[in-house]
């Protein structure tokens, strides 16, 4: 495991060993391991960096050419050395644990009813901090969860977030994106890595709000059997681009996962750090962990043309405003969420579904959801143990009255939607949803 700290000492005057509070007692019997395993150097070991660079500067032309070098060990997750001292010393931060190495160790710790996924509970942890949860989680009602909920909140603290499973299973009327999951699978695959495949970067979502990218970013890593965490834009905004890097090395840690990168215009925009943007591209490119990126923004004529050009993401799409078909396939999906007859395709009329649809022009997938929500909740408040058998006609009456946010913002949202369309791939084809193709809601 210390291979290139080794590395490191036996060929550089000076070296920094990064540790966090959990990892501190771990390396520095590391770095008396190392002064066992290379006996011909004189190496002198310091806790803690000293005040003033000068010293190591001093220090390094000390050693230079001589059998003598030093090893710091300073308490810090990242530490950016002055670009004077950059090149005369090097910094070391000991790696995550593999996967073999989880194995071995939950094998140490007597625990040989692990699988893919419980392996997957100790990336993103050091060793000693996963060594720690893994005594801790003794105590705990349900030993696997404590693991996993240890992690999560270790990678929430640095700012990577894990998203929870989507409320909904499946999207609709976002058939044309669907469509590409079983390729996506296929190169995410270790065939296609044997027959010289890369593997994919990711797609860019775009369109207007409430149209249902972040819930299409949860089902399609739900699909695709990835983990999805997302990125702390918020955070990236304040700090720049050695934030993004801690991140993304951390994301890389968590490999195989799916990366959503929400409000991607804040980050990415015209008007926001180049380098940021820059050093994301180079990333997405070079990478070779499998991390699977899936961008959403609202406002896509705002991105650098370098962001959105051919090649730099597998596929762009639009969420626009869903067409009738859509608006119908929309308000199955969420019915028969509580009333499973809606899942009988001759439930409701055509005429009917085609009525509703009617009344939720110019609606976008949220607010479909909220219609039937309040429908739901309103029979609820009346009988709370009555049961959800939803009234069709309630719903066409509710559709009608809601404030829908095309009435508040429907200049804004056209533009929104005109852009993306120019752009970018429809995400929803015309589905056919009804069997009955000449039913006239109109007369």
């Amino acid at each position: 495991m210390l291979e290139k700290l080794i590395e490191m000492v036996k060929t550089r005057p000076i070296t920094v060993v990064l540790a966090n509070d959990l990892e501190g007692e771990f390396l520095w019997d590391a770095i008396q391991q190392i002064k066992q395993a290379l006996p011909e150097l004189e190496i002198e070991d310091l806790d803690g960096l000293p005040p003033q660079i000068c010293t190591l500067r001093t220090k390094y032309h000390e050693l230079t050419g001589s059998n003598k070098r030093m090893v710091v060990l300073e308490y810090s997750d990242s530490y950016d050395p002055p670009a004077g001292l950059a090149r005369l010393i090097s910094v070391y931060r000991h790696p995550y644990p593999t996967n073999l190495q989880i194995q071995a160790l939950y094998l140490e710790h007597g625990l040989d009813d692990y699988n893919d996924q419980r392996i997957s509970y100790g990336r993103g942890m050091s060793y000693p901090e996963l060594d720690l949860t893994l005594k801790q989680a003794r105590n705990a009602q349900d030993f696997w969860r404590y693991v996993k909920e240890c992690r999560d909140e270790k990678l929430e603290i640095t700012g990577l977030r894990v998203e929870p499973p989507p409320v909904i299973d499946k999207v609709a009327g976002l058939d044309e994106l669907m469509k590409i999951l079983p390729s996506i699978r296929v190169r995410l695959s270790d065939r296609a890595r044997e027959v010289g495949l890369k593997s994919p970067r990711g797609i860019l979502l775009a369109g207007v709000p409430g149209t249902g990218k972040s819930l299409a970013a949860g089902v399609i890593a739900q699909e695709l059997h990835l983990p999805l965490f997302s990125l702390p834009v918020d955070l990236i905004c304040d700090k720049g681009v050695k934030e993004l890097e801690k991140i993304l090395y951390l994301i890389e840690q968590m490999a195989p996962c799916a990366l959503l990168i929400d409000e991607a215009e804040k980050i990415f925009s015209r008007s926001t750090d180049r380098q940021v943007m820059g050093f994301f591209l180079k990333w997405m490119q070079d990478h070779q962990p499998i991390v699977y990126c899936i961008g959403a923004l609202n406002r896509l004529a705002e991105m650098p043309s370098e962001f959105k050009r051919p090649g730099r993401w597998d596929a762009i799409y639009s969420l626009s405003m869903p067409d009738e078909h859509q608006l119908i396939a929309q308000f199955k999906l969420h019915l028969s969420r509580y009333d499973k007859l809606y899942n009988d395709e001759t439930y409701i009329s055509p005429y009917k579904l085609r009525l509703l649809a009617s009344r939720a022009i110019n609606f976008v997938a949220a607010e479909v959801k909220q219609v039937v929500d309040d429908v739901v909740t309103e029979m609820l408040v009346a009988d709370i143990d009555a049961p959800v058998n939803i009234d069709i006609d309630r719903v066409i009456a509710h559709a009608k009255a809601f404030p829908r946010q095309y009435k508040r913002d429907g200049d804004d949202i056209l533009k929104i939607s005109q852009q993306a369309d120019k752009f970018c791939t429809p995400a929803g084809g015309a589905e056919v949803v009804l069997e009955e193709e000449n039913v006239n809601i109109w007369t």
